[in-house]
């Protein structure tokens, strides 16, 4: 009995065929597929051109562009996206290096670097005019138009003096402010549109 095992076991045994008409139906389902996602469809829409010169900056957010003219007297272009209208132009006062720019609401908020004492400034202006409604001496990380609230992050050059601020986004009125812990770390979780839920700080 053991012999007629083991020449069982070496005997090669063949699959049975299988049946042609699903491989058939199969490969007309994966040709079909094919096909239809070649399709020729339109021409693609006209690229929008939005001037801007050599030295400007751009920035976008949401639904919108803004290109901030270089030069110390800076002028902020709103354009809607993705047609490209133009919205409105602000100038602004500030003449230092401008690194954010957000529409909030019926304000726009510009953080910058002020030139005198390189410290950085958040100010919210009306759109258009340019009239400076606050200002305060930290950086914007985020809106929140619904709950009027804007996010702003002060640095200081001393070690471990770091401050997280949540600012009225129509007053600039300060809402709560949290002191980052010295040799401790903080960062923002939980986004919710955008904008933080919740700040973690480990010291």
């Amino acid at each position: 009995l053991g012999d007629v095992a083991a020449e069982e076991r070496r005997r090669v045994v063949a699959p049975p065929p299988l049946p042609l008409r699903p491989v058939l139906l199969l490969v007309a389902v994966l040709l079909l597929g094919l096909t239809s996602g070649a399709a020729r469809r339109g021409p693609p829409d006209p690229p929008v051109v939005v001037p801007a010169r050599l030295g400007d900056m751009t920035f976008v957010t949401g639904d919108r562009l803004f290109v901030v003219t270089s030069g110390p007297d800076k002028i902020i272009s709103a354009y809607a996206l993705p047609n490209g209208r133009p919205l409105h132009r602000t100038p602004m006062t500030g003449r230092g290096p401008i690194f954010n720019v957000d529409e909030a609401g019926p304000l726009i908020l510009v953080s910058y670097q002020e030139e005198r004492d390189r410290g950085e400034v958040t100010v919210a202006v009306r759109p258009g005019s340019g009239e400076v409604v606050w200002r305060q001496p930290a950086r914007m990380l985020a809106a929140d138009p619904a709950d009027g609230m804007v996010l702003l992050r002060e640095n200081s050059a001393e070690y471990g003096n770091l401050n997280w601020f949540g600012i009225d986004l129509f007053t600039g009125d300060l809402r709560w402010r949290l002191r980052q812990p010295v040799r401790g770390f903080t960062t923002d979780d939980s986004f919710a549109g955008g904008f933080p839920r919740h700040l973690i700080s480990v010291t």
